[in-house]
């Protein structure tokens, strides 16, 4: 992923095909670094699905962000 701060790479570790409001199908306070992609599924049908297909992947090598640096 390029972004404005760094190059990063991320290893795919899981995919998974939740449920739309399937809360646990995410942590958004994980102390550790991880990327989350997901998009409606089944991917052919066309506007809002019932379900969503996650990609969970960790931090593999990028730029180190300091969380604490002002």
């Amino acid at each position: 992923v390029r972004t404005s701060y760094g190059n990063f790479v991320y290893t795919v570790r899981e995919t998974a095909v939740v449920e739309a409001l399937d809360v646990t199908a995410y942590d958004l306070a994980a102390d550790e670094e991880s990327l989350i992609l997901y998009t409606c599924y089944p991917f052919d049908e066309i506007g809002l699905t019932t379900k969503r297909f996650f990609v969970y992947a960790d931090f593999t090598s990028g730029v180190v962000i300091d969380k604490d640096a002002e």
